[in-house]
């Protein structure tokens, strides 16, 4: 049985259920995945979209910064900035203001 969801931006996702697995495609892409999995992806979908609209630059920092703190030692500040959806030089005046008040 092939039943259409609504999601973000109206879109329409379809999915058919097959057993322990979920189908869901929108226009050609396919995945089959447990349901499980694919519920999390889009809900953490969801939550990026809606920070990225609702928050400003230094709360989306912020609010990685305390989920994320071990990544900014690991990983290229500069790819943090792009996931956070802001430039490098906003990224780095952000953290040397957070640096400066602490």
């Amino acid at each position: 049985m092939i039943r259409p969801a609504s999601v973000i931006g109206g879109s329409t996702i379809h999915s058919r259920a097959d057993g322990r697995f979920r189908q869901f495609w929108i226009s050609n892409v396919v995945i089959n995945a447990p349901t499980s999995i694919i519920v999390k992806c889009f809900a953490m979908i969801e939550n990026r979209v809606f920070a990225h609209l609702s928050m400003t630059a230094e709360e989306r920092y912020d609010a990685y910064f305390e989920q994320n703190k071990e990544l900014f030692n690991q990983v290229p500040l500069q790819y943090i900035a792009s996931v956070l959806g802001m430039s490098a030089e906003t990224f780095s005046r952000i953290r040397k203001r957070k640096s400066e008040s602490s």
